[in-house]
């Protein structure tokens, strides 16, 4: 059962567009139930792959950002590499594979209360530290590359 509403969808598209202003790169939405959300291209090249979540907080609200350790194995195993965007009430950041794959070490069960209908409300979970996360406006996976 999907819960992404028609609201969540409308977020999700401001922080394409703000990905798309401050990165190079254009993003092409996966489709529905697509193990993550968007394929991002730089010029004609596949770059990577990206997960985009949108919460209801500020960025510091928590120490960290609990994310499903399914989804955390997409993000790091992506090939040619995998991002997790994530929008907060007052900002956006991003995090690569590395501390992705950093924060697996400490796996635990986790979720939310479980909603009629979800299967997946409970389960191996991840917590990325909120220091791992960069701001979309202060640096790009590209800066290496300059």
């Amino acid at each position: 059962m999907k819960f992404e509403t028609e609201e969540d969808r409308f977020r999700e598209l401001d922080v394409v567009v703000a990905l798309e202003s401050e990165w190079p790169v254009r993003l092409v939405r996966c489709p529905d139930l697509s193990n993550l959300d968007y394929m991002m291209y730089v010029g004609s090249a596949l770059d990577g792959w990206i997960e985009i979540k949108c919460r209801k907080n500020a960025m510091n609200a928590y120490p960290t950002l609990m994310l499903s350790d399914a989804k955390a194995q997409h993000i790091a195993s992506a090939q040619p590499r995998g991002f997790l965007v994530v929008a907060w009430t007052d900002t956006i950041g991003w995090v690569g594979p590395e501390a992705v794959e950093k924060a697996r070490l400490g796996t635990r069960i986790g979720g939310r209360p479980p909603r009629l209908g979800a299967v997946h409300d409970i389960e191996s979970v991840i917590d990325i530290p909120i220091q791992e996360f960069t701001s979309l406006w202060e640096t790009t996976p590209w800066s290496w590359r300059a």
